[in-house]
């Protein structure tokens, strides 16, 4: 005896034990239950698989499958940044001194903590930047490092020497 499905095909009554096998497993509210039922169903029609690798399945341990549910839907706090391997964007000193060198008519600058950075950029530097004026030395984007200064529009392109 067969059935005629909505698409036209002729349904066995296999086809319609398989179906309501099918419909008693969606209808099962517990995630690890229903797919348990999903996997029996699935073994029933097909047999058992063999336990390689790519078709094996751990069964999920119920610890690790358990949500907190204040926590469900929040997003993840960041982790603090380690100071070990927090990576320094840039840094701000005061000019302590201001050297225009001789022969190329470059600069060096040496700052309030210490440092000590030389231009590098090709042109001449025009102007000057004033002892106390704070500064800001950030990394370039091929690798080096500019200086920028507050009255100059452009950052100068420098060195650290010490």
């Amino acid at each position: 005896m067969f059935f005629v499905t909505a698409s036209g095909l002729a349904e066995t009554p296999t086809q319609k034990k398989l179906e309501s096998e099918l419909e008693k497993c969606v209808d099962i509210p517990d995630k690890l239950a229903r797919l348990a039922c999903f996997d029996a169903f699935a073994v029933s029609v097909i047999g058992p698989r063999d336990a390689s690798p790519t078709h094996a399945a751990s069964e999920p341990d119920q610890a690790t499958v358990s949500v907190d549910v204040e926590q469900f839907g929040k997003p993840k706090p960041k982790p603090k940044p380690d100071p070990e391997t927090t990576r320094i964007e840039g840094i701000s000193a005061r000019v302590k001194t201001f050297t225009r060198l001789s022969l190329s008519n470059r600069i060096r600058i040496t700052l309030d903590n210490g440092q000590i950075w030389q231009e590098t950029d090709g042109a001449p530097f025009r102007g000057t930047v004033r002892p106390g004026t704070e500064v800001t030395i950030v990394k370039g984007g091929l690798g080096g490092y500019r200086i920028k200064v507050p009255e100059r529009s452009s950052p100068i392109l420098v060195r650290r020497i010490k």
